[in-house]
């Protein structure tokens, strides 16, 4: 008969391994230490800063915005002769055309 496997071995059995690598470090170096590591590394450029990682996102991201915004611009403009053109067909007075290119 096989002994019953508890479900903290279950749990860590089925942690990827690189997930056991980091939390063997943890546990054998201390969190101290590899907070120390970490950061030397991130300093140094061997991992990329996430404080620095919209130098590279932002102008994708405000040159994606300004092609919806002159889209927006292009079909609010499609919008409004179109409004207007309902306008001066259904207006039934020089009244009212005037009120319709305002």
């Amino acid at each position: 008969m096989q002994p019953q496997r508890t479900t903290e071995e279950i749990l860590l059995n089925s942690l990827p391994t690189w997930v056991k690598a980091v939390a063997f470090l943890v546990a054998s170096l201390g969190v101290p230490t590899v907070t120390v590591a970490y950061f030397m590394a991130r300093d140094s450029g061997y991992i990329a800063s996430p404080l620095y990682a919209h130098t590279t996102t932002a102008p994708l991201h405000w040159a994606r915005m300004e092609s919806m915004l002159e889209e927006t611009l292009r079909i609010k403009r499609e919008e409004l002769h179109i409004f207007r053109q309902v306008c001066r067909n259904t207006s039934k007075s020089p009244r009212d055309l005037n009120e319709c290119d305002r």
